[in-house]
């Protein structure tokens, strides 16, 4: 959990606050792992009262990230996207262009993209209008500083409940092939493979 569910998340949420020191509103696009671990530090971060919409295909994943706290938008529906308005911050965990290009629309003035998933790309139109004018930033966020970690630890011990939320199946080695399958599926949070006893 300290590595890719807390590291990663911690760390871009950080990049985020480079850009953006008063996050109000916070758009997560894809609810994979990291996903999920974005919504559940930003929650423990900036508290349960922030609205942090969270969008994926997966009804699956959407039903748990709404009991995690979020805001679940389902981007099947083309309309649906509509409904978060302007946030702060966007955070693009899906590594999909079309999630990340909607994540980009989503945020308001002076407001900022952290792409957390890679793969595919990113079009600027009009960057005039795009980012200029609204004075928007764009940034990466691969990982985290090793030296974030004493703070991840202390967030995780006085948070391991709602942190170990996001492991929803458990497989043993010898299953491997049924993990895989299960996760690639879409209806997993955090998957962990154990050695066989």
């Amino acid at each position: 959990m300290l590595l890719d569910a807390m590291g990663t998340t911690g760390h871009a949420l950080r990049r985020a606050e480079l850009v953006r020191t008063d996050i109000q509103s916070v758009y997560i696009a894809g609810a994979g792992p990291i996903g999920l671990g974005l919504l559940v530090v930003a929650k423990i971060r900036y508290g349960d009262s922030m609205p942090i919409w969270i969008s994926d295909i997966s009804p699956w994943r959407l039903i748990l990230a709404q009991e995690l706290g979020g805001i679940p938008i389902d981007v099947r529906d083309p309309s649906a996207l509509s409904q978060i308005g302007n946030v702060d911050v966007a955070f693009d965990a899906s590594g999909n262009q079309l999630a990340r290009q909607a994540a980009l629309e989503a945020v308001d003035r002076r407001g900022v993209l952290v792409c957390v998933g890679g793969s595919e790309g990113l079009t600027l139109g009009d960057v005039g209008k795009e980012l200029l004018a609204p004075e928007r930033a764009i940034m990466g966020s691969e990982y985290f500083n090793y030296n974030e970690l004493p703070d991840n630890l202390e967030l995780l011990l006085a948070n391991r409940a709602l942190i170990g939320r996001l492991i929803t199946h458990t497989f043993p080695v010898s299953d491997l092939d049924r993990a895989f399958a299960t996760f690639l599926a879409g209806e997993t949070g955090k998957v962990v493979v154990t050695q066989d006893d």
